[in-house]
């Protein structure tokens, strides 16, 4: 499934636009501040419901207006599926689905599977556990049905649980909290542990291309000791997790530890190396989805060239011409994605939020 078709209304500097699509390489040109990456945050939007540089929506709206609108056109076999949102700056969404609002972003989520690389997107590799949990978890979220139910479930409980925490004198007052909380923590950390081990061999193929000067070790950490069961861990922990009024164990600290030679790879390698090993994780998420779903992911590379020195960069073209997908690149100029470029191909030049094709 590609976008066909991409209406965008008030989006940053884009007063207004409407695109036709390749199914295949779609490359954004023009200078710094043009419009290129406003056009990858609504096509971001347009499957998550939400911006990935700015979380306040009134930010993202262009200036003076009330509200954005995007509208997508998606091709599926010889059906037209239309999906579009409506966020105000109120912080008020509205997604519509063929016509019909009232549906949830998860909805939009499932219909546009989306793979972003940013400049930003290192924080996978060398932020916080958190990034690496949200990589997890929108594997599982598109493999198991009721993923995103039981996770939502556990955030509540453990919001429920920290709020007792403040006033707790004795574990009794979260008990019984903990046991519904520990069949569903357990539950979630099997889905995990179950998508990681799925989804190594395709990490090993692709590191293999573009990292080949390296060998890489990935390990599933689910957020408590691995040898102990979750609920005496959570007595035991009481204390700790009182005096520091959260719970300091479980799901929700979960992570994924990626390593060569025995060091956190993020330590070891070089900002070039760690963009290579980047695009590996969401190619390799990308073709484990396939697989598993008979799916296409759309990829958004914002500032593709950057970092990359030829070789690397050629590595990596090679990578993204052997995939069966919709990609959407942006570039300063076209010399930087030429090699990209196929006969299905379109260029769109962006200047000041004005957009022209030239196929």
């Amino acid at each position: 499934m590609a976008l066909n078709r991409l209406l965008i209304t008030h989006c940053r500097n884009i007063a207004s636009a409407d695109l036709s699509l390749s199914p295949r390489f779609n490359g954004l040109l023009g200078a710094n501040g043009s419009g290129k990456t406003s056009i990858l945050e609504a096509i971001y939007m347009l499957g998550h419901g939400r911006s990935f540089r700015q979380p306040l929506a009134a930010q993202v709206i262009h200036y003076g207006e009330s509200a954005l609108v995007i509208h997508g056109a998606l091709q599926q076999a010889t059906k037209l599926r239309q999906i579009g949102i409506r966020k105000t700056r109120q912080g008020t969404t509205q997604v519509r689905i063929e016509g019909v609002d009232g549906h949830k972003i998860a909805e939009l989520a499932q219909l546009l599977p989306i793979q972003l690389l940013t400049p930003e997107s290192l924080l996978l590799l060398n932020g916080a556990p958190k990034f690496r949990c949200a990589f997890i978890d929108w594997g599982c979220f598109h493999q198991q049905p009721a993923f995103l139910t039981v996770w939502n479930q556990v955030r509540r409980l453990l919001q429920q649980r920290n709020a007792l925490l403040k006033d707790a004198r004795h574990y009794s007052a979260l008990q019984g909290w903990d046991q519904a909380l520990v069949p569903l923590s357990e539950q979630l950390s099997h889905w995990r542990a179950e998508y990681c081990a799925g989804l190594l061999n395709h990490l090993t193929a692709t590191w293999t291309q573009l990292l080949p000067e390296y060998q890489f070790t990935c390990n599933f950490q689910r957020g408590w000791d691995p040898q102990r069961d979750y609920q005496p861990l959570l007595a035991q922990q009481f204390p700790r997790d009182r005096a520091a009024t959260y719970t300091l164990l479980g799901p929700h600290r979960a992570d994924l530890h990626i390593r060569t030679n025995g060091q956190p790879a993020a330590t070891c390698l070089s900002r070039g190396e760690l963009k290579l090993l980047l695009y590996g994780l969401r190619l390799a998420q990308g073709a484990f989805f396939n697989q598993h779903t008979g799916r296409d992911c759309t990829y958004l590379l914002d500032d593709f060239p950057a970092e990359l020195d030829h070789r690397r960069r050629q590595l990596l073209i090679h990578c993204l011409k052997q995939i069966d997908c919709q990609l959407f690149a942006s570039a300063l100029d076209q010399q930087q994605i030429a090699d990209l470029i196929d006969e299905k191909g379109k260029l769109f030049s962006i200047e000041h939020g004005t957009i022209n094709t030239s196929d």
